[in-house]
């Protein structure tokens, strides 16, 4: 992930700013191994048994989720009214999908990420006050 952070800081003329909090899922064991053998071995993507490590030393999917969200969390109000890019893992951006939408990371809502692709959140907030996240748009395939 830092190579890509790399190459978007520099085509965007950012700082790159390296943050702990968004690296991806702790795996254990299954760490280097081919992500199909994983999964077979798990009978499904960690999402499917949300609770269950799916390796020794592994985190479960909803412990992830919410050392995840608690940390996007803290960094959205750390950069209040600032424009964030973020180079992450799939995980991460699932995160980041439950949290800006609003959901429990125990609810067990299945997004897809693409490789290299680029999801644009925009903080809305209405005549009345009411702040949301909100979606705007999607392009995948975008650093392939």
């Amino acid at each position: 992930m830092q190579e890509s952070g790399h190459t978007v800081a520099e085509a965007l003329e950012l700082i790159l700013v390296m943050e702990a909090g968004l690296d991806g899922p702790h795996h254990g064991e299954a760490d280097g191994h081919p992500w199909y053998e994983v999964k077979n071995a798990f009978r499904g993507a960690p999402d499917m048994h949300q609770d269950r490590p799916w390796a020794v030393g592994s985190e479960t999917w909803n412990s992830f989720l919410r050392r995840a969200t608690a940390f996007l969390s803290t960094l959205l109000e750390r950069h209040e009214g600032d424009r964030i890019v973020l180079a992450a893992h799939g995980e991460t951006i699932i995160a980041a999908h439950t949290l800006l939408l609003g959901l429990s990371p125990l609810t067990r809502a299945t997004f897809i990420t693409e490789h290299a692709s680029l999801t644009r959140w925009q903080r809305h907030q209405n005549r009345f006050g009411d702040r949301r996240h909100r979606d705007r748009f999607r392009l995948t395939g975008l650093l392939a």
